[in-house]
């Protein structure tokens, strides 16, 4: 078990003013996932999200109901086509006393544009960070940007001088929590034993197995959402030849048919009730209808239809099918879903071999597009660019396609999701925000698969917030 106590946080939370006597208390938090480096900048993913988030600070905050609210920055306003500015909040310093100011902001984010730093896909078009004065920033882009404040929000802020833990020193919060500690627990049942004896207060990811148990012991809280994020499978589009495959020479996945086989083969409803327990819900959508432009229209799947798969692969050319490799993170419910869909797709003839990986193996194959087939999900914000920009712009190291994983590649998709940067009419954006969901869709680049339900398992005296994110926000959580 590998454990983390985050004492910068004794600051940063206390510093707060908390509503009514309530007294600071200490949350015991366990995952199965830790968060690999304490970096802010350094890599994207939920689990690294979920504790370094708690130590910096960012420009811009989500609210309760995970709208933009201010946090650095008071407030921000459009002065030019291709200018933003900042007012930053007074009274901030950071864990060694030392000031909040603009130099800290401009540092910040061009250290988060810069490589190797996977923040840098957020803020593809901002051109420069400026110092106006002590207490304002301004943010140029290359095109206009309308929606420019949503790229903050996770983008943490750091000090100039010295790359340590922040202290803010006013700011809203209605929790009373002074102490966290984060404990990494792999097992899924002694995570659940460390909750029932009150080792821990929390636990973000309880099996699915469980949850109907947890949900009639009266020691136990949970609570539960819609998630933003989903799960896919995508597709090696680079490469002539697969890596282990039993077909030399080709790649059969560049092949539309072949994609379609794989959709066509893979029966989501009976995974989402045999594996996750009815925790989930199938999609047809390549983002979820909580984000702008995303109509549930397009969250119908195709069909479960093996004879089809089987039909497409021949003539695809693959009449007796093919071998192929699937990299899957090893969680047991990952790894039980990836078992799951592999039989599946062997049954139509595509022979599937998995290998479950650590995440400090496997996100490194998804970010770098080095693996052939490849389960992962993704956590999208309420804006679509950047997980358009994220998940299915061409890839380059600029900031393009950082996380396009099967480095698919579509010259009229790219123009598509460069407009919607550049986009100032709201309208308009969302428009084509749909229409390059429709092309995706048309395309294949991954497999949708579904959207979980999030729960989160706590003591009876433990309250939080929860977003549909997977994030949890600590100013906002209460221990009686």
């Amino acid at each position: 078990m590998w454990r983390i106590r985050f004492m910068a946080l004794v600051l940063v939370l206390a510093s707060f003013a908390s509503p009514g006597p309530t007294h600071a208390k200490t949350l015991r938090i366990a995952s199965a996932f830790d968060p690999q480096t304490m970096d802010p900048h350094a890599i994207a993913l939920l689990y690294h999200s979920r504790v370094a988030f708690q130590v910096y600070d960012s420009l811009v905050h989500r609210d309760e109901a995970f709208k933009l609210e201010p946090g650095l920055a008071l407030s921000w306003q459009m002065t030019s086509s291709t200018v933003w500015r900042f007012k930053l909040r007074p009274g901030v310093s950071f864990h060694d006393r030392s000031a909040f100011t603009a130099d800290d902001a401009v540092f910040s984010i061009q250290r988060a544009m810069a490589a190797p730093s996977q923040r840098a896909f957020q803020l593809k078009g901002v051109a420069a960070a400026r110092k106006v004065d002590e207490s304002t920033l301004e943010l140029v882009t290359e095109a206009p940007d309308a929606v420019l404040p949503e790229k903050l929000t996770f983008l943490p802020m750091m000090s100039r001088a010295w790359w340590g833990q922040a202290d803010k020193t006013s700011g809203r919060r209605l929790g009373n929590v002074r102490e966290v500690v984060f404990v990494t627990i792999k097992s899924d049942a002694t995570r659940l034993a460390a909750l029932a004896s009150g080792e821990v207060d929390l636990v973000l990811d309880p099996p699915y197995q469980d949850i109907a148990r947890l949900k009639a012991d009266s020691r136990i809280t949970l609570t539960q959402t819609a998630d933003i994020g989903q799960q896919y499978l995508a597709f090696d589009q680079a490469h002539d030849e697969l890596e282990f495959s039993d077909v030399k020479g080709r790649n059969p996945f560049k092949d539309l048919r072949v994609r379609q086989a794989v959709y066509h083969a893979v029966n989501v409803p009976l995974i989402i009730d045999k594996v996750l327990r009815g925790q989930a819900v199938p999609t047809g959508a390549f983002l979820s209808p909580l984000v702008e432009g995303s109509p549930a229209e397009l969250d119908k799947r195709l069909p479960f239809d093996p004879a089809r798969a089987k039909a497409l692969l021949a003539q695809a050319g693959y009449p007796n099918g093919f071998g192929v490799t699937l990299d899957c993170v090893n969680v047991a419910w990952r790894e039980n879903v990836c078992q799951a869909a592999a039989a599946m797709l062997t049954q139509v003839g595509i022979r599937t071999t998995l290998r479950s990986s650590p995440t400090n193996q496997f996100f490194p194959r998804l970010s770098q597009g080095t693996g052939s087939f490849l389960e992962f999900g993704w956590s999208a914000s309420p804006d679509a660019w950047a997980s358009l920009n994220g998940l299915f712009r061409t890839f380059d190291r600029s900031g393009l396609g950082s996380f396009n994983a099967g480095r698919y590649s579509n010259p009229k998709l790219d123009a598509l999701i460069d407009a919607v940067r550049v986009e100032p009419d709201l309208t308009r954006r969302r428009a084509m925000v749909t229409t390059a969901l429709r092309l995706i869709g048309e395309d294949l680049p991954m497999i949708p698969l579904y959207r979980r339900t999030l729960t989160w398992a706590m003591a009876k005296k433990v309250s939080v917030v929860q977003w549909p994110n997977d994030a949890i926000e600590l100013r906002w959580v209460q221990v009686r």
